[in-house]
C-alpha cells in the first residue's frame, strides 16, 4: 500500500497541471453541490402539509366546535383569537384556555365586560350554589354566600344537553335564591 501512494506522489508531482485543475474543479464543485443537497431538503419539507394538532375542541350552543390546536388558546370576538366566537356578550379577547402538562385546562378571565364562570358536570358532581354580591370588583372586599350542597340527577353517565342546561339554571337560580334570603 505504502508503494502505491510513493508511486502516485511521484506521479503528481511530474504532473502538476493535473494537480491543479482537481483542486480547481473540487473547489468549485463541492459548493454546488452543498447548494442543490439544501434547495432540495427545503423544498421537501415545504412540501409536507402542516395540520395543526388538536388537543379539544369547544362546543359552541348551535352544535358547531372550534378546534383547539395550542397550549394557550384566546377566546373572543376579535381576529387575532384563536377561537373567534361572534356573540354580543363577548369581549375581543375575553378569556384564556391554558393546558397544563397533566392535560388539565385553566381559564382566565382577560379583564372581560362580561367575566367568565365554569360550570362542569360530571357524573355524582356535588355542586353548592355561591352567591357574590355586586359588579366585578377587583381587589376589593365580596360578600360571599355558600349555599346548601346538592346532588343533580340526570340519565345516563353523561347527562343530556337538556340536563345539563337545567342543572346549569338551578344552580344560577339558587346561587340568586341565596343572595335574596340574606339581604345586606
Amino acid at each position: 500500500m505504502q508503494e502505491l501512494f510513493s508511486a502516485l506522489s511521484l506521479w503528481l508531482s511530474a504532473h502538476p497541471l493535473i494537480t491543479g485543475w482537481y483542486t480547481a474543479i473540487a473547489r468549485l464543485l463541492f459548493p454546488v453541490l452543498s447548494a442543490l443537497i439544501l434547495v432540495r431538503a427545503i423544498r421537501s419539507l415545504l412540501r409536507i402539509p402542516h395540520t395543526p394538532e388538536v388537543w379539544a375542541q369547544l362546543s359552541l350552543p348551535g352544535g358547531g366546535s372550534i378546534p383547539l390546536t395550542h397550549w394557550e388558546n384566546i377566546l373572543g370576538r376579535g381576529k387575532s383569537a384563536d377561537a373567534i366566537l361572534n356573540y354580543p356578550s363577548i369581549s375581543r379577547q375575553h378569556a384564556a384556555l391554558i393546558r397544563a402538562e397533566d392535560d388539565s385546562w385553566t381559564v382566565y378571565d382577560l379583564d372581560s365586560k362580561g367575566g367568565v364562570a365554569v360550570i362542569g358536570i360530571r357524573t355524582g358532581a356535588i355542586f353548592v350554589p355561591v352567591f357574590v354580591d355586586g359588579k366585578k370588583r377587583l381587589f376589593r372586599k365580596t360578600r360571599l354566600i355558600f349555599g346548601e350542597p346538592y346532588r343533580p340527577t340526570y340519565t345516563g353517565r353523561h347527562g343530556t344537553a337538556e340536563e345539563v342546561q337545567k342543572i346549569a339554571d338551578e344552580v344560577v337560580r339558587r346561587a340568586y335564591a341565596l343572595g335574596e334570603e340574606h339581604p345586606l
